[in-house]
């Protein structure tokens, strides 16, 4: 898990990637964390993976509030999103917990079916999938 970084995954999350020792790893997920942008998180952890002979079978996007340039929001807002995020992550959860694979892949990571993102009610605080 980690946050969306100018589009892509942080420096430090991409050099823990190519250390870790896959030779065992049956099943990988990544979940990345965003504001509601645009990212290719995905297609920069699958060319990493790709080199190594491994990929990702399953990967989530899961919509943060975001705190730059956006009007503050209210408690029942920030309620509101947590308790989106709370539901995505349980079934991000239960994804992982039964392994389950997420189908072919798809060059447009983050507007496909593959996304769990939280749903936009308020699109200054939510974002878009």
């Amino acid at each position: 898990m980690f946050p969306i970084y100018l589009a892509t995954i942080p420096v430090p999350v991409k050099n823990y990637i190519k250390k870790l020792d896959l030779k065992s790893t049956k099943y990988m997920f990544a979940i990345a964390t965003r504001a509601g942008s645009p990212h290719r998180a995905f297609i920069d952890i699958e060319k990493i993976l790709k080199k190594r002979g491994k990929h990702l079978d399953a990967y989530f996007t899961l919509n943060m509030g975001n705190n730059a340039f956006v009007p503050i929001p209210t408690k029942e807002e920030i309620a509101e999103l947590e308790s989106v995020v709370q539901n995505r992550l349980d079934l991000i959860q239960q994804s992982i917990i039964i392994k389950k694979k997420l189908g072919k892949r798809h060059p447009q990571y983050d507007s496909s079916s593959f996304c769990l993102c939280s749903a936009p009610t308020h699109s200054f605080i939510y974002g878009s999938c």
